[in-house]
């Protein structure tokens, strides 16, 4: 049971440090960044996509 528990543990830290980063970084992009920069700050994108008419 204590290796559950343990293990719940660390699943949840994980997750929330995570999420924590991600945050950091989205709050120091600004209106008016270039392309370049945000890549700079967020790194390159993992996938890219288009819809029509939008």
């Amino acid at each position: 049971m204590k290796m559950k528990i343990a293990c719940l543990s660390v699943l949840v830290l994980a997750l929330v440090a995570g999420c924590t980063t991600g945050a950091d970084k989205l709050n120091t992009i600004r209106i008016g960044m270039t392309k370049a920069e945000v890549i700079a700050q967020l790194g390159p994108p993992d996938s890219t996509s288009a819809q029509a008419n939008i």
